[in-house]
């Protein structure tokens, strides 16, 4: 989501956008176009990017990143017309209503938890027969034991 879409009410899309989309509505691909990609745009778009190659580009972003910067500064989203604004882009993203999903789930998972003893007495009983049973001195029960303490240690 881009914030500063939601403030075209106030502001209005600016020239350097609306050149964007003019030139977007003139390339739209006709029924019988093609495109295709040479081998080599294919293997440049499958290498990775390593961070150091990333730190060595420099942030396009920058200058927006500034004017939101020196907006805040001056008070610019305080406007309770402003805040509206990016209240309803936000509501509108779809967003809001992930995290409403997120939070019934978390609910319920709760509500599951709620559920559970504290102490499962047939897990606690079947403990005591085993042991009674010297079934954890087997060689068996010993590697499984080592295992399942590395599984939860290494992950």
């Amino acid at each position: 989501m881009r914030i500063e879409n939601a403030l075209h009410e106030l502001r209005g899309p600016d020239l350097q956008e609306r050149r964007s989309q003019e030139v977007k509505r003139r390339q739209a691909p006709k029924s019988n176009d093609v495109v295709e990609l040479s081998k080599t745009a294919q293997s440049v778009g499958s290498q990775s990017v390593s961070p150091s190659d990333l730190n060595a580009v420099s942030d396009v972003r920058q200058p927006r990143i500034d004017a939101v910067k020196q907006r805040v500064a001056e008070g610019f989203y305080d406007r309770p017309e402003v805040r509206e604004a990016i209240a309803d882009a936000v509501l509108d993203s779809g967003v809001v209503e992930g995290v409403r999903q997120e939070a019934r789930q978390v609910g319920e998972a709760r509500s599951e938890i709620e559920n559970v003893p504290e102490v499962r007495e047939d897990r606690v009983e079947q403990a005591l027969r085993r042991l009674a049973s010297n079934f954890y001195d087997s060689a068996n029960a010993r590697v499984e034991t080592a295992n399942r303490i590395l599984e939860n240690i290494v992950g």
